[in-house]
């Protein structure tokens, strides 16, 4: 049925692209990643197919190809928080914390959101536990836990409970080199200034966002 979407869009990026971030939300993602491709063979300036090609690199654990696709996004849209932050988790995928941490420092201006403050605070914290730096990272947590309920999803609260209590107990056990992924169906559509286009009218449309 998706396929219905780019039958009537065969050179649009955009359709490709929403049918990449659908498939990705799906959980199937060499089918999100061909898609994604076929996006960028349409426009290879699509921030938005860039960064969702990323997080489909992360799913399947091919780091070092999501940071270069996390990097292309950010690069072609560089007011995009969502893009900067992924680079920040791909290092961190990657085993490297203090190139995420740097990573992060570049788009906390762009953390205008209490949502996006969360997910600021989350993966600096993180960054700065891969850095034996649990006193900075204590305070990131904490300031994490403070938000506003709704603005915190209740699996990076339990994170950050967690690893609050952890880093005052004795002996804290280390916290995940790895970043921590959403699971498919909880990402939150890339912003863009493009417009997505629909199919036409006489077919069943799809949603272009991805389903939370």
């Amino acid at each position: 049925e998706l396929e219905t979407y780019t039958e009537y869009e065969p050179k649009s990026a955009d359709a490709f692209m929403v049918l990449g971030a659908a498939y990705y939300n799906r959980g199937d993602y060499k089918t999100a990643q061909e898609n994604l491709q076929q996006a960028l063979k349409l426009d290879s300036k699509s921030s938005e197919a860039h960064y969702w090609l990323g997080q489909t690199y992360m799913m399947l654990k091919e780091y070092e190809k999501a940071l270069e696709s996390f990097h292309r996004a950010f690069a072609y849209n560089a007011n995009s928080f969502e893009a900067g932050q992924a680079v920040a988790d791909a290092y961190m995928g990657m085993g490297q914390p203090n190139n995420a941490y740097i990573a992060v420092l570049k788009v906390e201006g762009l953390a205008t959101t209490d949502k996006k403050k969360a997910v600021l605070y989350a993966s600096r914290a993180r960054a700065l536990e891969g850095i034996n730096q649990p006193d900075a990272a204590y305070n990131d947590w904490r300031r994490l836990v403070e938000l506003p309920a709704a603005s915190v999803p209740k699996e990076l609260r339990a994170e950050a409970e967690a690893r609050l209590t952890a880093l005052r107990s004795p002996t804290p056990p280390p916290a995940s080199v790895t970043a921590t992924l959403p699971p498919p169906g909880t990402a939150t559509r890339f912003p863009t200034a493009t417009a997505t286009p629909l199919p036409p009218t006489r077919t069943p449309r799809i949603s272009p966002t991805p389903t939370p």
